[in-house]
């Protein structure tokens, strides 16, 4: 694809490999982040933005380092500075119709608590299954939260 852009002039060239880098899209690099595009700063590079642990940063990243557009799902997390399917201590979230607050997050399990029967562990395993088939939402983040 790179040899298709060389030597045609003054083309606007927008987008490496494909990829369309207007303001606002969402992309994600060859680490795996979701990045906003900012700003078309040139040829070879654009400004992004993210939001990590609440706080919004920019910078500066080679095109050639964007992997591919982010899908609706990771949007949706990084808009909210998170990975899919992040999930803290203290979020809220409703697995069948019952609502769970986190207690706690492990690598490979998490500690949930639903007020009435106390608290349960379930395995990552178990919790991605229900995530597959639509069972789980996210009531509320912890940031959200005012009672915490």
């Amino acid at each position: 694809m790179e040899s298709d852009i060389r030597g045609k002039g003054n083309l606007d060239v927008s987008c490496i490999r494909g990829l369309e880098l207007e303001r606002d899209t969402y992309i994600v690099d060859q680490q795996g982040e979701v990045l906003k595009v900012i700003n078309n700063l040139n040829l070879f590079n654009c400004e992004v933005g993210c939001i990590k642990k609440g706080r919004k940063y920019k910078k500066e990243i080679p095109k050639s380092s964007i992997k591919r557009h982010a899908t609706e799902e990771e949007v949706w997390w990084a808009k909210r500075g998170r990975n899919v399917w992040e999930l803290r201590e203290n979020d809220v979230i409703s697995i069948n119709d019952i609502l769970f607050k986190i207690k706690e997050v492990c690598e490979d399990e998490m500690w949930m608590d639903n007020g009435v029967t106390g608290t349960e562990l379930i395995s990552s395993e178990e919790i991605d299954s229900l995530i597959k088939v639509g069972n789980v939402e996210v009531v509320c983040f912890v940031e959200n939260r005012e009672d915490v």
